[in-house]
């Protein structure tokens, strides 16, 4: 595994538990800014806007642990975000800032007004506040490093570990794009080679491939798919 003290989000052999730990950095590409981001769910794009889809849990949950360190730029700070339903509805959430810079582990709990029962959880944790979702100001520079998430309730004593909690196993991702031509995939490539706005696909016209553009979301907002060619006639 390489080191991912430079990238947007990767693994890193710093951890409370385990060897593993995920960091996440905030970093400017295309002079914008953008957070790192780990999150246990994922976020998609409807008519209504914003969707945050939760992952399995049925459990009964009241506090938040995870173990953090981090360093936060002046007038930024890293954040949580956290949403529990149950039939499809919303039945806790929470927003957290994590304000404290520390270069040791540091273990932080968050509990909910109430202990609730749901059967899916969205989390995701952000190196910086995003500006646009959360009227942050985030800034190059801050990092996040995460390790050793699970809740607790008050009702069983229960300790209730999510999926990767100490974030051990991991997976790698490849990016294409057709030779002799310039992509999208490239500019989001930049801090994500997982997300896929230009891949090839098997419905063609001629030959076995055709270029597949896709618009998706990823560091918060819509990327659009493009293509060049950059050869010569």
């Amino acid at each position: 595994l390489e080191d991912s003290s430079n990238d947007w989000a990767g693994p890193i052999e710093d951890a409370i538990d385990g060897n593993m730990s995920v960091r996440l950095n905030t970093i400017t590409s295309k002079n914008e800014v953008f957070p790192g981001f780990l999150m246990y769910g994922a976020i998609d794009i409807d008519d209504q806007g914003l969707v945050f889809a939760g992952k399995l849990l049925n459990k009964t949950v009241k506090t938040l642990h995870f173990w953090y360190k981090g360093e936060f730029m002046d007038g930024d700070n890293g954040f949580v975000y956290l949403i529990l339903y149950k039939d499809g509805k919303i039945v806790g959430e929470l927003e957290h800032d994590i304000t404290e810079s520390s270069d040791l582990w540091k273990q932080e709990k968050i509990a909910l007004e109430n202990e609730v029962e749901a059967d899916h959880l969205f989390i995701t944790f952000l190196s910086s506040k995003h500006k646009d979702l959360w009227g942050g100001n985030p800034v190059e520079g801050s990092w996040l490093q995460i390790d050793h998430v699970f809740f607790t309730n008050e009702s069983t004593s229960e300790t209730i570990f999510v999926e990767n909690y100490s974030f051990e196993d991991w997976k790698s991702f490849t990016c294409e794009e057709p030779v002799g031509w310039t992509t999208a995939a490239n500019s989001v490539g930049e801090y994500r080679n997982d997300i896929k706005i230009i891949s090839k696909t098997n419905d063609c016209y001629s030959g076995k491939y055709a270029v597949l553009l896709e618009g998706v979301f990823a560091g918060g907002d819509v990327s659009t798919s493009e293509m060049c060619y950059k050869g010569e006639l």
